[in-house]
């Protein structure tokens, strides 16, 4: 883990990019991230079945050490999961219904249940609002939503007028979650595939009369 932070950082520092967009348009086979992902993954999916098989305590899965590690690792992880998929399928087929592995869905599942009991806690306090952006984008499943998002723009460009309402609510999505500043500061880089798929939508927005056609 400390050593994807730290490719995540250098990505940042030397590169100017995000270490989602580093890795989906590098060769992966010179990139020793890709290692660290396969054995973190290993690790997970031996976690939870240990857990499946009642090999662990059984409140595990609710103990705060595991469920601040689970989380943590998905935030990192689970991007370059999504970037290893659309590099590999060539920006084709959906990550969300089609490839998202299990040990992201129950470790996001642990965590939604914990927050849950949190809230119905009557000695709980409320969380205290963010004063600065979070270190890891808070939906871990984002830079899959970016790649649909710039399919649907593209498929509108050519004359798709049903995209254009998941693609005002993506755009919701994205300024409610940055509003909360539950979205990391990198996502914002320059050279970014969203901060790119941004800047072409308000172009786009600005050729789109009311009634969401097209103008020619």
């Amino acid at each position: 883990m400390a050593e994807l932070e730290w490719y995540k950082e250098l990505c940042e520092k030397k590169n100017g990019d995000t270490y989602y967009d580093t890795f989906r348009n590098h060769d992966l086979k010179d990139i020793d991230a890709n290692g660290r992902r396969l054995k973190l993954a290993y690790f997970w999916d031996d976690i939870i079945e240990m857990v499946k098989s009642q090999k662990l305590p059984s409140d595990f899965q609710s103990q705060n050490k595991w469920i601040n590690a689970g989380t943590t690792y998905r935030r990192l992880v689970e991007p370059l999961d999504i970037a290893y998929y659309y590099r590999m399928s060539n920006g084709n087929g959906n990550y969300l219904s089609d490839e998202r592995k299990d040990r992201h869905k129950v470790l996001q599942k642990w965590m939604e249940e914990k927050e849950k009991i949190r809230r119905a806690s009557a000695s709980a306090k409320a969380p205290k609002p963010r004063t600065k952006p979070a270190a890891l984008t808070e939906d871990s499943c984002f830079w899959a939503y970016v790649e649909e998002a710039r399919k649907d723009l593209e498929y509108l460009k050519q004359g798709e007028h049903q995209r254009l309402q998941s693609l005002e609510q993506f755009e919701k999505v994205v300024t409610t979650m940055n509003d909360a500043l539950k979205i990391s500061s990198d996502v914002f880089l320059k050279g970014s595939s969203f901060k790119m798929w941004l800047e072409e939508w308000e172009n786009t927005k600005e050729i789109i009369p009311l009634n969401g056609a097209l103008l020619s």
